[in-house]
């Protein structure tokens, strides 16, 4: 039988051993690792502008994936958590001129561009962070 008194050592050796394991798996190496998340070059975007035909760009933005993780606990929040997008670490700020404008109708379009990326936290001021609540 697999719980007579032999086997109850190994049984709660194993089980130990395994809840350690669980517990090295889910607690994060570092908040901030990134597993992959770079400057995506030449992404295509079309800059739009009230009183401007549309425009494609060629722009850089950040794409990758960063480390997240979750820890349930029984008291509120309920869970001990980080999780971190591909993000803007660094930013160039550029200017173009839109084509084929109504007159009186600036045709200067500013857009942002990515130098670097990075893991952080969503922000709604460079991010679109609608679907992580």
């Amino acid at each position: 039988m697999f719980c007579d008194h032999m086997h109850l050592p190994v049984l709660t050796l194993s089980l130990c051993a395994g809840g350690l394991f669980l517990l090295w798996a889910v607690l994060p190496i570092q908040a901030d690792s990134s597993l992959g998340c770079d400057v995506w070059r030449d992404v295509s975007f079309y800059a739009e502008k009230e009183g401007c035909e549309r425009q494609q760009l060629s722009v850089d933005a950040c794409k990758g994936r960063c480390d997240t993780w979750q820890i349930p606990h029984l008291t509120p929040p309920f869970r001990t958590s980080s999780h971190t997008v591909c993000t803007y670490d660094r930013v160039e700020t550029r200017t173009t001129q839109l084509q084929n404008c109504q007159p009186g109708v600036d045709p200067t379009y500013v857009y942002h561009n990515a130098v670097s990326c990075r893991c952080a936290m969503c922000h709604a001021h460079n991010t679109s962070c609608e679907t992580l609540v």
